[in-house]
């Protein structure tokens, strides 16, 4: 039986990342990082079903745009071993009712980035690590779940409604 797994890892400027090339990369856009004038463009990249981005409730409708937001990570991020984001990959077993198993999965990529009094500035990453930890815990109920009810026909039904129910 197929089992899901998570693993977070962090980009770093230390590293030679680009924030803008990861973003441009799990969102399947076509980005311009301005610090370096690369183009990454990803816009032929299969299997992207949703991107979005989620802000915080003060920061201005600019940073929606995904360029903008990542070019601004890597402005206020200075250091030559910058941390710029943390990725929490997911990768769920889905079995149909022949028990095949198919992998979705996830990429949840998030900056320790703030808005406040007017400007962005570099929060830390404790936060994030706290969201990691209960993203972690989250995902292994629901595939719980799914192991558990396996041998019933409506335990994927089961795991959305588990899933749905967001206990953080």
């Amino acid at each position: 039986m197929a089992i899901y797994h998570m693993s977070i890892k962090i980009g770093s400027k230390g590293k030679g990342q680009s924030a803008v090339a990861a973003a441009a990369y799990r969102s399947g856009d076509k980005l311009t990082d301005k610090e370096t004038g690369l183009i990454s463009d990803y816009t032929r990249k299969g299997g992207v079903v949703h991107s979005e981005i989620s802000l915080c409730v003060n920061a201005p409708l600019e940073y929606a745009d995904r360029e903008t937001l990542w070019n601004s990570v890597h402005q206020i991020e200075k250091a030559k071993d910058a941390r710029l984001w943390r990725e929490i990959e997911v990768a769920l077993p889905i079995h149909n009712k022949d028990r095949d198993a198919a992998f979705y999965h996830a990429h949840v990529v998030m900056n320790a980035v703030s808005y406040k009094d007017g400007k962005l500035f570099h929060s830390g990453f404790s936060e994030l690590n706290e969201i990691c930890r209960k993203v972690s815990d989250v995902t292994g109920r629901c595939c719980k779940l799914v192991i558990e009810e396996s041998k019933k026909e409506d335990y994927q039904e089961k795991w959305y409604r588990s899933a749905e129910q967001k206990p953080w």
